[in-house]
């Protein structure tokens, strides 16, 4: 464990999806040395609305007794993964994505449950859609066991990613090639091509050429390319049916990537069967 690690952030609430977040983020963590910082936010104003102020206190001491309660649960959770692993239990008061976002702040990674229904799972819902476009770090979106993993690299199910020569899917390469070796899992490529078959060996001489300083750098990773005319979503989707993480690159940090995530990562964050990992450039 590395003193200086920046952490892991985890978002919580009171959705079994925390819980899988929890689950993939412990060896996540181990594997960097980095600490793991639980967060969940009361969703209280300060000053309360009028709304709020009329429920009274003890509806507000009801709705933060439940998060110490969640956040306690995850704790648990967390401890008896890795009982030697640094763990920081963090409650926040305020807007959800906005807390979540502060915490970020100096992570190297978040994690946060599926995007569900924003008024039930205020963080497994917008808030996750809100980290993906926003956080300054790489998030993790995890849908349901599936892609968990494991500290002892049991789970050797590929990782795939989607390259399509923009600096989004640079910075997602440099990840998902981490990931892969970190794992000691095969990486699978993927890049969705417009034109005719004819033209494939043309892009696939191009995509060797984008992947070789990391194939050069990761000389343990088994590299599989695919070259593939299909829509990419429609691809990736079909590969991570088989895979255990997902990774896709995002618009960076221009004005309309503050706005909204590609459509590529938008789709993969709602629909892939293993979790997904958004990389900004």
């Amino acid at each position: 464990m590395t003193a200086a690690a920046p952490p892991v952030v985890v978002g919580i609430d009171e959705s079994a999806d925390a819980l899988q977040a929890v689950r993939w983020a412990v060896p996540a963590a181990q594997r960097r040395g980095a600490p793991l910082h639980l967060v969940t936010v009361f969703p209280w104003a300060a000053p309360p609305p009028p709304r709020q102020v009329r429920r009274g206190a003890a509806y507000r001491d009801t709705l933060e007794q439940r998060a110490r309660e969640h956040l306690a649960a995850a704790t648990q959770l967390a401890e008896s993964l890795a009982p030697d692993h640094p763990v920081e239990s963090i409650l926040r008061t305020g807007n959800p994505a906005a807390e979540l976002l502060a915490a970020a702040s100096g992570a190297q990674l978040v994690v946060v449950g599926r995007c569900g229904d924003a008024q039930l799972r205020p963080i497994a819902g917008s808030v996750a859609m809100a980290m993906a476009t926003h956080a300054p770090c790489p998030v993790v979106v995890v849908r349901g066991l599936g892609g968990a993993g494991s500290a002892n690299g049991a789970d050797q199910r590929p990782v795939v990613v989607g390259i399509d020569g923009t600096e989004g899917s640079v910075a997602a390469t440099a990840f998902a090639f981490e990931e892969a070796s970190a794992r000691r899992v095969p990486l699978i490529a993927v890049h969705a091509v417009g034109g005719r078959p004819a033209d494939a060996p043309a892009h696939r001489a191009l995509l060797d050429e984008r992947l070789r300083p990391w194939t050069e750098k990761y000389p343990d990773v088994d590299v599989r390319s695919v070259i593939t005319l299909e829509r990419p979503v429609v691809r990736l989707l079909a590969e991570a049916e088989n895979a255990q993480l997902l990774v896709v690159g995002s618009r960076g940090r221009g004005e309309l990537a503050s706005v909204v995530l590609g459509s590529v990562s938008s789709d993969a964050v709602h629909r892939a069967a293993c979790p997904v990992a958004v990389v900004r450039a």
